[in-house]
């Protein structure tokens, strides 16, 4: 199966917090809405933090939430549109999976003020073998088919969660994916660990999706997994094409 995509970003996602922006960059307003719409917290109640005193991103009373991005950082130019996009062919689970890791293993080497951190990342690529029972008709066949295909993804969250939640180094994890169809998913680690039976999976609807990084299916050939993904970014009026 292979999958066109159209990966939407909002101008400045990945340029620094500065004092053009108010010291507040467009990634980092993103968390803060995802971070009310999603985690249920009051506007009201949000507080920057202040890195001079090792203060995660945000502060909601005794809680903290620190956020970042597992996109590897020899793509971000091209992302942004200051290189150009390669069609480089490469595993796309594997790479979340690498990316994820290494971005939960930078952020676990601060030393946060705060006691209570709860750690959220972005993850702009589509896998639908990881969020598929929002999609797939579930029948014995198909639902065996791609529960196998959830084994990696698994995998992750439970290492996580023994290696980062069970320790306390994080409250909580919760990971954020872009799906194909311009919706959210949120994995909450802390959920799966207690219990990988359970609802530990969200998918979440976009209000203002100018402001969001958003991905669009243009078109689907074919049937056979594993999908093959191909996306166009769309960025700043600058359109790339890559294959993955």
């Amino acid at each position: 199966m292979k999958v066109s995509l159209e990966l939407h970003l909002p101008p400045e996602f990945f340029d620094s917090a500065k004092k053009s922006n108010y010291f507040e960059s467009v990634s980092e307003r993103i968390a803060k809405a995802i971070i009310i719409s999603i985690l249920n917290e009051k506007e009201k109640n949000i507080n920057r933090g202040r890195a001079e005193i090792k203060e995660p991103d945000y502060i909601v009373e005794n809680r903290g939430y620190e956020v970042t991005f597992a996109v590897d950082n020899t793509i971000i130019p091209q992302l942004k549109g200051v290189s150009q996009l390669r069609g480089i062919p490469f595993n796309i689970e594997e790479m979340l999976i690498s990316d994820i890791k290494y971005a939960i293993k930078k952020k676990s080497d601060k030393h946060y003020l705060s006691a209570t951190v709860n750690l959220i990342i972005f993850v702009l690529h589509p896998l639908l073998e990881w969020y598929s029972p929002f999609y797939i008709k579930s029948t014995p066949l198909s639902e065996n088919g791609w529960r196998a295909r959830e084994k990696k993804r698994n995998e992750l969250f439970a290492e996580m969660y023994e290696k980062y939640i069970q320790t306390e180094k994080f409250k909580n994890i919760n990971i954020v994916q872009l799906t194909h169809d311009g919706f959210y998913v949120l994995y909450d680690l802390k959920s799966f660990g207690l219990d990988s039976e359970s609802e530990f999976m969200t998918k979440i609807g976009i209000k203002n999706k100018d402001a969001f990084p958003v991905c669009k299916t243009i078109s689907v050939a074919g049937t056979d997994l594993p999908v093959k993904y191909e996306t166009t970014i769309v960025n700043c009026n600058k359109t790339q094409g890559g294959q993955s």
